[in-house]
């Protein structure tokens, strides 16, 4: 089950052991002005527009630790205390990737006034990202939202987090819920448009850490009333 929508390094500079002529010195200021600016990634470096992304933060409820065994070798039940340990911070870690997701897929300037999103899936499975990539509509602010909307603001955001347990006890898949919304200005100036998503995510630990490996995700985005539009939905999954 996966579907849905559509997360953010500064070169450091090594000095130079020698500093010779014009070209030396050329070099030196190239090197301050990127020190001083913070990198490529800084604003002052000509040619570079990249805007931050309006910040949020999930209400987080308490993560369920799920186990697969009813009773340890000694015959006694999963330690509650040692099983929500063990979850903690496969959950942090998953809430983390979430906030990058939806910060690259609805919040992000350069994203969606341009239409495009592939930042967004760097926690998506290579499969779950090509079927994410064709519901991209249902999982960002849309490939047309840099023609409709003039500006995105962060609403709401909630989300609820399974972690499965192997015997072991140690975590091995997930399943986060995850309830986000946000304010979008529409261009036209009839109002500001709510685009609204519900979703599941699972995840998995792998090599690379955890993964979104399937999700759905459903979209009713809420039309301003002065437009006479009731309510717009879709969903995709994957």
């Amino acid at each position: 089950m996966a579907d849905g929508r559509h997360s953010p390094q500064s070169p450091r500079i090594k000095p130079a052991y020698l500093i010779a002529g014009g070209v030396g010195a050329l070099a030196l200021i190239v090197g301050l002005v990127v020190v001083l600016t913070g990198g490529s990634d800084s604003p002052l470096i000509p040619g570079h527009s990249e805007a931050p992304a309006p910040t949020f933060a999930f209400q987080v409820a308490k993560t369920v630790p799920v186990t697969t065994v009813l009773q340890q070798p000694n015959g006694n039940p999963p330690d509650a205390k040692k099983s929500a340990e063990a979850a903690t911070p496969a959950a942090a870690n998953i809430q983390k990737s979430l906030h990058a997701f939806y910060s690259n897929a609805f919040l992000a300037p350069d994203n969606w006034t341009n239409g495009t999103y592939a930042d967004a899936f760097g926690s998506f499975s290579a499969q779950a990202q090509a079927q994410g990539m064709k519901q991209i509509d249902v999982l960002t602010a849309g490939t047309d939202a840099g023609d409709t909307y003039s500006d995105i603001q962060p609403a709401k955001a909630t989300m609820k987090t399974r972690v499965l347990l192997d015997p072991k006890g140690e975590p091995y898949s997930a399943v986060s819920t995850v309830t986000f919304a946000v304010d979008a200005t529409l261009k036209d100036g009839t109002g500001t448009e709510r685009l609204l998503s519900n979703g599941q995510y699972i995840f998995e630990k792998g090599p690379e850490g955890w993964m979104i490996t399937a999700f759905s995700v459903q979209r009713s985005d809420q039309a301003p009333r002065s437009s006479g539009s009731a309510v717009a939905s879709a969903s995709g999954s994957a």
